[in-house]
């Protein structure tokens, strides 16, 4: 019978030539009653001309405690279910016996047995599938790396490739040899949480792969490093995620510097814009009012009524645009949070005494200008006092004023700078604030003002109460500038009580609020915090302002208007 490549098999030896039992041939258990000897001790001899497929063929006993080698010379079939399979469960590493000839594919590869508490290595020489379902797969849990044993040939590509076992503790690197690829889901990223700062690097490598998650090509995608990351520990057991690649490009540094300066022009442009507007809409209004008979120069109420209809048009027609145009939702930017009567009560007096104080400075800068024969322009120019006169100051300084700038240089310049902090979106906004008003000792005095409406602001999310502090302050000076008319002998000590008693309240206010309502401030740890997680720093906020080209610009004009009033007077 030809045999083929298989060696033929031997006849098993003649029981009368032997006086005691033999040993039973590895792999065959012994039938009661053959041969003469006793039940349990003889071999069992195969059958000649068996099938080398099908069920002619003489399987191992199963169970066993060891590796089921067939006998010397014991043709066992290469491929199909006449090939023998290791017993389960085992205690280690199934390993075949010498030269026996596993297959290279399919299901017949034998894997390891689980649960295992090492990596598990074939024995040497032992042919693993390169591909498919046959590739050993490392046992988990793990403790650490599996790596494969050495001329172990894991794949480059593909689900067979080794993943190392999650959590870990520290990059995970593949043992010496090891072929992980370099991207796709095949390649060992390192596990999180880690103790070592993820490294990124600016530029992806040079000759990249196209992969993505689902295996096809990544053409027409984009480029490699932009796919997808793959999970960590996704299949049988719940998925982890992978901190970033060491190819992941970058944030360059200033970006964020970069963006509170472009914000912040675009909110120096609106101030600009509002300048423009004041003096565009000056020239038909005092044309308007000539031809009716009515001198600005000379006619207070007059010029009061050109100012009710210029601050709508001029203060706050560009903010409200901005708004309109980019269709920007007006609750983000005009926020009135219930703070309580107490509260707002105190916050009003303490700041409201804050401003008034500001007074001072503006005061100085002032007399110091003075000294060099410099007079500032600020104020009214009134003719003959009239109650009518003062009620209509009242209404357009004291009311309408305030409500729109808290609008324009709150609601919407500091609400649009506040992404990138809450102290900076309160000093950038009080520099615009100040830099629009022009005349120097004003402008001194309207940017420390801002400060306080802009804290105010920012830390209660309530627009009324700088509202309330800015109409205040205003009728204070509407009142203080009329005394002599309103209160004829009096005049002097009404004057030193519209200062002093709204401070001396206001400090008390603000002792007050720092000892017992500090809670009422939002801070990065308040739940109604909602500035950036990670604000830009005093040194980022100082890079940004003087990198903003409109903030120069309002400087630059500050300047030509103190230099012109002082050549022109």
């Amino acid at each position: 019978m030809n045999y083929g490549s298989y060696p033929p098999p031997v006849a098993p030896p003649d029981p009368s030539l032997y006086s005691t039992p033999p040993a039973p041939p590895a792999g065959y258990e012994p039938v009661a009653g053959q041969g003469g000897y006793p039940a349990g001790s003889a071999p069992s001899a195969p059958r000649y001309g068996a099938s080398a497929y099908g069920p002619g063929a003489a399987y191992p006993a199963a169970p066993q405690t060891g590796p089921q080698a067939p006998a010397p010379g014991y043709g066992a079939p290469a491929y199909g279910p006449g090939a023998a399979y290791p017993a389960a469960p085992q205690t280690g590493p199934q390993v075949p016996a010498p030269g026996y000839g596993a297959p290279a594919y399919g299901p017949s590869a034998a894997y390891p047995a689980a649960p295992q508490t090492g990596p598990q290595a074939p024995a040497p020489g032992y042919g693993c599938p390169g591909y498919g379902p046959g590739a050993a797969y490392p046992a988990a849990p793990q403790t650490g790396p599996q790596a494969p044993a050495p001329g172990y040939g894991a794949p480059a590509y593909g689900p067979s490739a080794a993943y190392p076992a999650a959590p870990q503790t520290g990059p995970q690197t593949p043992a010496p040899g090891y072929g992980a690829p370099a991207y796709g889901p095949g390649a060992a990223y390192p596990a999180v949480p880690q103790n070592v700062p993820q490294a990124l690097v600016t530029q992806p490598p040079a000759a990249a792969p196209a992969w993505n998650s689902g295996g096809a090509s990544a053409a027409g995608r984009g480029e490699p490093w932009q796919s997808p990351l793959p999970a960590q520990g996704c299949g049988a057991g719940p998925c982890v995620p992978v901190a970033a690649p060491p190819f992941a490009v970058q944030v360059k540094e200033h970006t964020r510097t970069k963006g509170a300066s472009q914000t912040m022009n675009r909110m120096g442009l609106l101030s600009l814009a509002q300048t423009a507007l004041s003096f565009f809409w000056q020239v038909p209004l005092l044309f308007l009012l000539l031809a009716v008979g009515v001198d600005v120069t000379t006619d207070s109420m007059g010029y009061l009524w050109l100012s009710a209809v210029m601050v709508p048009l001029a203060t706050a027609l560009p903010f409200a645009l901005y708004l309109l145009v980019l269709r920007k939702d007006p609750g983000d930017y005009l926020k009135f949070e219930r703070v309580g009567f107490t509260g707002g009560a105190l916050c009003v007096l303490a700041g409201l005494a804050l401003v008034l104080l500001a007074n001072y400075p503006a005061l100085a800068v002032q007399n110091f200008f003075q000294f060099f024969g410099y007079e500032s322009t600020s104020g009214v120019v009134s003719g003959e006092e009239s109650l009518p006169a003062i009620l209509l100051e009242l209404g357009v300084t004291a009311v309408l004023v305030p409500f729109l700038e808290e609008f324009a240089f709150r609601g919407v310049v500091l609400s649009a700078l506040r992404r990138y902090g809450i102290g900076f979106s309160i000093v950038a906004s009080a520099l615009i604030f100040g830099m629009a008003h022009m005349d120097l000792a004003t402008v001194v005095f309207a940017t420390l003002s801002g400060l306080v409406f802009g804290f105010l602001y920012a830390k209660t999310n309530n627009l009324w109460l700088t509202v309330w502090i800015h109409a205040l302050n205003n009728g204070i000076a509407v009142v203080g500038s009329h005394t002599d008319y309103l209160f004829g002998s009096f005049a002097g000590g009404v004057d030193l009580a519209l200062m002093l008693v709204p401070i001396g309240l206001g400090l008390v206010a603000l002792v007050l609020l720092c000892v017992f309502r500090r809670g009422m401030f939002i801070t990065q740890n308040s739940p109604r915090y909602d500035g950036p997680p990670y604000p830009l720093t005093a040194s980022e906020s100082a890079l940004a302002v003087v990198r903003t080209p409109m903030f120069w610009v309002a400087v630059g004009l500050v300047v030509v208007y103190f230099v012109y009033n002082a050549v022109a007077l």
